[in-house]
């Protein structure tokens, strides 16, 4: 059996970069939907880090079992396709400044009489850049503890204990773990705003929040279509930002969501910066989820089960499955940007010296948010109040 583990525009037909994004978004969608119907909670994911894990599975897949992967990940339609976009994608998830630090990191853990074959190893290895090492899963403390190592070292510390010894056991044959971190600093910081603010969780229900305080020019616009309004809020480096939907009503949370694949669309190209005074509340949120049952509500349900096809794999093992699907996420916003180490100064951001009316964006209410990088979604997630 296997156990997998992660932690954090219309396609073009001869753009499987093009392509990708646009599944990255379809497939994000799908898993919001997806957990919000199991929990009224904050929630942060991964899918990029959830794509990459699963896209790795998949180049070892073969007959009904690859079908599934591409309808279910909404992949490209072909093995190369989908290495050319990863090739791609995944070194632009390799950052380290004093503003931005972006990790990805991708291993493999087999158990110590398996071989895997050599054209998914030189995959693994050249595409998904995935390290491999043999490990004894009979001893399930001391492997879980290895694993569980190598991802917080991965992470910054960020993330522990992803992976229980009672998921593993001596017929556990391989663990696939992807990690995705980030932290940085914003492109214009904010300040503490100097009282609390009513944070409404619903109209009869307000709680005092600390706020996040910046007047900033930033990408602002409307979409009357899912009545809210939306900021990207850029870090510095790498192009990467945060977009913050915020409905036009209290209890509007519920109707941005069933349109999530409207509000995970690229910013209109019309946008424009304006100047706009923005309360965010500072926010941590940390989530754990079991995504085998989301996956084989979203169409992916031979990996799961003996009539597995995986065969590609591994030369020793032809009749591995994948039993458990897990992603461990952490979110930390504050007045520095998202997971800041250091301290930053409290100074407003320079603004041009122009008499213009600033628009007010107070995100007093539950609201959704996506980080992305140029079109790829690295994190999503709702915050719902504390």
């Amino acid at each position: 059996m296997v156990l997998i583990y992660g932690v954090l525009a219309a396609p073009v037909e001869d753009d499987p970069v093009q392509e990708f994004e646009n599944g990255n978004r379809m497939f994000s969608a799908a898993l919001y939907k997806e957990l919000v119907k199991e929990t009224s909670d904050n929630i942060v994911i991964s899918p990029l880090s959830l794509d990459a894990i699963l896209s790795l599975t998949y180049e070892g897949a073969i007959g009904e079992t690859a079908a599934e992967f591409v309808s279910g990940l909404h992949l490209p339609n072909s093995n190369e396709k989908v290495q050319r976009a990863y090739r791609t994608v995944l070194p632009k998830l390799e950052s380290s400044s004093d503003t931005l630090e972006l990790l990805s990191a991708n291993r493999i853990y087999i158990a110590e009489d398996v071989v895997l074959e050599d054209e998914f190893s030189s995959i693994a290895a050249n595409v998904y850049r995935s390290g491999v090492a043999q490990i004894g899963f009979s001893d399930s403390t001391a492997a879980a503890d290895e694993i569980n190592r190598w991802v917080e070292e991965e992470t910054n510390q960020k993330v522990r204990n992803l992976i229980d010894s009672s998921n593993i056991d001596a017929n556990t044959r391989m663990v696939l773990v992807n990690t995705l971190y980030l932290s940085g600093q914003w492109r214009q910081p904010f300040q503490t705003y100097p009282e609390p603010r009513s944070f409404y969780r619903s109209k009869d229900d307000a709680v005092y929040v600390t706020m996040m305080l910046a007047e900033q020019y930033v990408n602002y616009w409307k979409n009357d279509e899912l009545n809210a309004r939306f900021v990207e809020l850029p870090l510095q480096g790498a192009n990467i930002s945060m977009v913050i939907a915020l409905p036009n009503e209290v209890d509007g949370l519920a109707d941005l969501e069933n349109n999530v694949e409207l509000v995970l669309r690229t910013p209109p190209k019309v946008c424009l910066l304006r100047p706009v005074e923005i309360l965010l509340p500072r926010f941590s949120v940390e989530t754990k989820t079991k995504f085998v049952p989301v996956l084989q509500n979203l169409g992916i349900q031979r990996a799961f089960s003996r009539r597995a096809q995986l065969s590609g794999i591994s030369s020793t093992d032809k009749s591995l499955y994948v039993t458990d699907v897990i992603q461990k996420t952490y979110l930390n916003v504050t007045e520095g940007g998202i997971e800041a180490a250091a301290a930053t100064e409290d100074v407003k951001s320079a603004l041009p010296d122009v008499l213009v009316p600033f628009i007010q964006f107070e995100a007093d209410r539950p609201f959704l948010y996506y980080i992305r990088q140029n079109g790829v979604i690295l994190f999503s997630g709702r915050y719902v109040g504390p």
